[in-house]
């Protein structure tokens, strides 16, 4: 959506510009509900030095009423076009951490922070460091689920790769297999060259969130049969 508007500069110099994407700013940054947010005022900066030099700051006000935050997003000048784009980033960001079950905590007691680090890293635009993390949470879950599987094993498995781990270890087929493809595309953050070309950090976590899903579950149904071995006697 373009929007004309006027904007003044550092001397308060009227400037009448085409701003992009305005509708694009559809997610509070601080507490991360869809919302139509408010206008409020809008600068035109120009820091000679970046190129392009010139970008319009717009502020924007949260109508959330447990939140009304002011924050502000970036558009940048296209010397093309003569017009001002959003570039997708807005500021300032609280990071929302993801919490997990109590069962995967008490599995994995390190896997939450290494996955809400990595989540981190992909909030503040770190593309090139948060797969890597996805991909190290992943091993710290499969390698506390083998080892919860296999006790006898555990200095086996401390030492061995992820792939052998999951090769070895991992009966499930269901697991095994969404586990193996969740490390390839995590190695694949790593490499120089990419293998899977189609595929992207989204698919990443999705492979890594059903591997979650079904280690949990299997988590979850060994401890309630667990619990209901047999009904109480009357």
């Amino acid at each position: 959506m373009a929007t004309r508007i006027t904007v003044r500069d550092y001397d308060d110099v009227e400037h009448a510009v085409v701003l992009n994407g305005l509708d694009r700013v559809d997610q509070c940054p601080i507490c991360h509900q869809k919302i139509q947010p408010k206008w409020n005022h809008a600068q035109l900066i120009q820091d000679y030095s970046i190129l392009p030099a010139r970008y319009v700051c717009y502020v924007f006000q949260c109508p959330n009423r447990v939140c009304r935050k002011l924050f502000f997003g970036k558009f940048t000048y296209n010397v093309g076009t003569r017009e001002f784009n959003f570039d997708g980033s807005l500021e300032p960001v609280k990071l929302k951490k993801r919490e997990f079950s109590e069962h995967l905590n008490t599995l994995s007691a390190q896997f939450e922070q290494i996955y809400n680090d990595s989540l981190a890293a992909e909030t503040f635009g770190l593309a090139h460091v948060c797969g890597p993390g996805f991909r190290k949470a992943l091993e710290f879950l499969v390698k506390d689920y083998c080892k919860h599987k296999n006790p006898e094993q555990g200095e086996k498995i401390n030492k061995a790769g992820l792939a052998a781990v999951i090769k070895e270890f991992i009966v499930d087929k269901r697991i095994k297999n969404l586990a193996e493809k969740t490390a390839w595309l995590g190695n694949d953050q790593t490499h120089y060259i990419k293998i899977w070309e189609d595929h992207d950090l989204e698919d990443l976590k999705t492979l890594l969130d059903l591997t979650i899903l079904f280690i949990e579950g299997d988590i979850m149904y060994e401890r309630r049969m667990e619990e209901m071995q047999k009904p109480p006697q009357k």
